[in-house]
Order: C-alpha cells, then sequence, then structure tokens
C-alpha cells in the first residue's frame, strides 16, 4: 500500500536485509495479521563498537496514526530517523494487486467516495475489476470502482506533496472476494516450503539443480544436484522436474535416446557418477556468537572406474581483532557444520595444506571427521577432507537399463527395441530400422539403451559420433 507510520505489533528484529516478501510471508504464516510492515534504521552496536543497521519486520492489524499532511511514496523503508519512522507497508488479505500510479482518463465523469482506508474500497470494488485510489483527501482516502482500464501510462507512485500524487490503480478478478486471498496464503506457504525443503535436502550451489528421480514422488533425491548444461540424461533440465518444485517446469531431453548415435562407447560409469555438491560453513564462536567466516564447497571426482571420492575444500581468514583475547591469543574455538554426503560413503581422511607447503605429498591423517581438520584458530589454515565411495548406478538407473536389455534380448538378429505409442502409453516393439518407414534410420525413442557417441552442452545434446552405416553431418545422424 506505499508508506505509513509503523503499528504496534509482533516484530521481527534483524541483523540482516530483509525482502518485503519474506516480511508479508513470515505476518501472514506466523501471526495471519491484516499488514506486513518493513523499515530499518542506524544504531549503535556495543557488540561492534560501531554504528550498524537494524531491520524490522512488523506484523499488526492496525496502521498507525496518519497525519493530514502525510506524503505518500514509493521508496519508504529507508534508513530513516523520522517520529514515527516511515515503514513500507503490504496489506496481506486481499485479492487485488497494485498495477501502479496514473491519471484517470475520466476523471471529470467518475464517481468517487470518502472512505476510512484501502479494506473499504476494495470491499466496495470487490464486484469490479480495478480500484482507483487518492490519498489526497486528509485522513480518509477517495475511492472508485472501474471495470475499464481509464488510466494513462502506469509509473511509479512517488509523489512530494499530496497534491502531487497519482492515483494508485489496483486489479484483480472481479467478483472476487475481499476477504483473506487463499491463493495468495497459499503461495506464500508453497514457496516457503519449497525454500525450507530445497536448504535441508538439496543444498545444491549455483549452476546445480535438484532434480528428481520420479515424477511420482516428489521426495525422491538419488540423482542429487545436477548440471543440466552438461548432464547427459537431463540435458537442459530435470527430465523428471526439479526437487520440491510444481511439475511445470523445463523438462530435460535425454540425449541417449536420440536416433542413429553410435553405441561403442561405454558411458555407464560417467552416467553412475552424481555430481553431488554440498555447501557448508566454518564459523568461529566467540561467547554465544557465531561468525560465518568462509564456505566450504564439496565436489565428486572420478578417481577411477569404480571408485568415487568426494573432496571438501575449507579455508578462514585469521581472526578480527575483536575476537583476540587480552593477550592477543584468539579466543574462539573453530567449528565446522556441514551435512553429511548423501549416499554409502566413508571417511577418507584429512589433509592440513596450511602444515605443509607441498600440496602434492597428501598425505591424509586419520582425523575423526573434517571438523578437526580446522580445530585452531590459526592464520589462514586450508584444509582437504575426503570421502570414498563405491561407484554404483542409482536404482533407477538399474531399474531401467534391466528392462531396455530384457526387451533387447527378445528382439531378433537385424531388430531394434524401440518404444512406440499405443492406446495405453508406451510400449516396446522390435522394429528394422534400415527399412520401417516410421523409423527409419533408428528408434524414434529407445528403450534403455544408452549410447556413448553424443553428449550435453549448454543444454543441447550435441552428436559426436553415428553407429556403422550413418555419416554425421551438422550435428545429426544421416543414413549414408
Amino acid at each position: 500500500m506505499g508508506c505509513y507510520p509503523y503499528a504496534s505489533g509482533p516484530q521481527l528484529y534483524s541483523n540482516d536485509p530483509i525482502s518485503m516478501e519474506a516480511c508479508a510471508a513470515g505476518c501472514t504464516n506466523t501471526y495471519s495479521s491484516l499488514h506486513a510492515f518493513k523499515y530499518y534504521y542506524s544504531y549503535f552496536n556495543p557488540d561492534i563498537q560501531a554504528t550498524d543497521i537494524r531491520y524490522v519486520c512488523e506484523c499488526g492489524n492496525d496502521l498507525g496514526y496518519t497525519p493530514s499532511d502525510w506524503t505518500y511514496g514509493e521508496s519508504c523503508g529507508q534508513a530513516n530517523f523520522y517520529d514515527p519512522p516511515i515503514t513500507t507497508v503490504w496489506l496481506l488479505k486481499t485479492t487485488f494487486s497494485r498495477l501502479g500510479c496514473s491519471i484517470l482518463t475520466d476523471y471529470e465523469e467518475r464517481q468517487f467516495s470518502n472512505v476510512p482506508d484501502f479494506e473499504a474500497c476494495f470491499a466496495q470494488c470487490q464486484n469490479s475489476e480495478y480500484a482507483f485510489v487518492d490519498r489526497a483527501v486528509g485522513d480518509g482516502i477517495r475511492c472508485s470502482c472501474s471495470d475499464e482500464s481509464t488510466y494513462q501510462e502506469l509509473s511509479s507512485c512517488q509523489g512530494t506533496t499530496l497534491q502531487d500524487f497519482n492515483w494508485m490503480i489496483f486489479q484483480h478478478p472481479p467478483g472476487s472476494s475481499g476477504a483473506p486471498s487463499g491463493w495468495v496464503r497459499r503461495q506464500m506457504k508453497e514457496r516457503l516450503a519449497r525454500e525450507a525443503g530445497q536448504k535441508a535436502l538439496a543444498v545444491c550451489p549455483k549452476d546445480m539443480t535438484a532434480c528428481r528421480t520420479s515424477t511420482e514422488d516428489d521426495f525422491s533425491f538419488e540423482e542429487c544436484c545436477l548440471d543440466v548444461q552438461s548432464e547427459l540424461e537431463s540435458c537442459g533440465g530435470c527430465t523428471h522436474g526439479s526437487f520440491g518444485q510444481a511439475d511445470n517446469g523445463i523438462r530435460g531431453i535425454n540425449c541417449l535416446s536420440l536416433p542413429g548415435v553410435s553405441q561403442n562407447n561405454d558411458v555407464g560409469a560417467q552416467l553412475a557418477s552424481c555430481k553431488l555438491l554440498f555447501q557448508s560453513y566454518v564459523w568461529l564462536r566467540h561467547g554465544q556468537k557465531l561468525v560465518v567466516l568462509r564456505k566450504v564447497y564439496w565436489r565428486v571426482t572420478l578417481a577411477s572406474r569404480s571408485l568415487r571420492q568426494l573432496i571438501a575444500r575449507g579455508s578462514f581468514e585469521a581472526p578480527d581483532p575483536q575476537y583476540l583475547s587480552a593477550y592477543g591469543y584468539p579466543a574462539c574455538a573453530v567449528g565446522v557444520s556441514f551435512l553429511d554426503p548423501i549416499g554409502h560413503w566413508t571417511w577418507g581422511g584429512c589433509y592440513n595444506l596450511s602444515e605443509s607447503p607441498d600440496a602434492n605429498t597428501f598425505v591424509w591423517s586419520p582425523a575423526a571427521d573434517f571438523g578437526e581438520c580446522l580445530n585452531q584458530c590459526r592464520s589462514s589454515p586450508i584444509a582437504f577432507a575426503r570421502y570414498n565411495a563405491d561407484l554404483s548406478p542409482s536404482s533407477f538407473v538399474k531399474r531401467s537399463r534391466k528392462e531396455g536389455q530384457r526387451v533387447l534380448d527378445l528382439c531378433p538378429e537385424g531388430s531394434r527395441a524401440c518404444e512406440v505409442p499405443d492406446g495405453e502409453g508406451l510400449r516396446c516393439e522390435c522394429i528394422d530400422i534400415d527399412n520401417d518407414l516410421e523409423s527409419c534410420g533408428g528408434c524414434t525413442s529407445l528403450c534403455g539403451v544408452s549410447f556413448g557417441g553424443v553428449t550435453c552442452h549448454q543444454g543441447i545434446c550435441e552428436v559426436e559420433s553415428c553407429e556403422e552405416g550413418y555419416k554425421l553431418v551438422e550435428g545429426t545422424c544421416r543414413k549414408q
């Protein structure tokens, strides 16, 4: 709704920036309040002996007292020293959304009514598509309803004085109830649940996507974090959808199902090597305060055709002088908090690079866990931790390959098992791809067959080699 003096109500104080969306979601889900208020101000922080910024999210059902000369603007919520402070306010229980501000083209002919607040205007206009609101009438507002977009080009709601202020334009589906918007509340709840689920189960860093291995189970997480820009079986997106999200995202392409590509190379080990990445934090503890110093990133390496190694590299800077005791020594303890690797990983030891300049020796010490690699407040220590795991395909991949091989064994020499649609979905049929008109040159969809002559690059399947009897021409396999 714009800027108001803040009202009394439940408050959340934080030294981290709070978005208006997060504040509104918290007020909706925690307090079921009518309004969400957000602002921040500067204050002297005794912990750091300096000026700091405090962010405030406030939830309440009543707006604060509004003086008759109150200036309504868009860029409120800045650090300020006004009394009362200016706050950004959202009305949560409504079906209306603000489009912006503009001048009405039919102002002379339009009928207006004076109402006490936004809620009264929205209730009055619940059977109309548009609600026009003007704050330039003292303590109340002017309200007008319309089914026509009778306004000029929309702009931000900036106004130095009430007289300069344009009309605020709101829109909703005509006939919507003025009662609490279940859709809005549901969307906020689902978004928070998605974010919580992704943080807890899908700690995927930048450029990685948490993919599901089945469209039927939203909590299947065998395939972990995938780089959909290079993953052969999920090229350009998750084949079965992203974890914790609605089933309407961009679906990836299984490059191995492209017709005519070579099946000479064994890429099973490569495909079964799940590109896991975990993100952790190295922190210092000083009294009751935790200070995050450096993120720790995990990555999977393919040590051999039968062994995966999960390597973590972590580091932190020298402690801030404020964490030194009176004798000049670090008055803190170093710890590490991280998620255990998903899957059957065994601890492989620790190597602390700060103990030796020769990083090539890599004599892995029998440390109990990664925390022991970073157990002292020393200047810039860097450590590696290692986990080992046998390389094996996921159960999803195993099932698909087993079914594909079973069908292949039933086909006579010279034919290929291909998926063909029927009235109940897909079935497999043995087809002579050299003579069949509908599958000329290869199956249009392959039954569990893996190919090695295709890669996925930047979300696009790139064919590198073709099977015998076909020629690679401009990224496709053509019959010679």
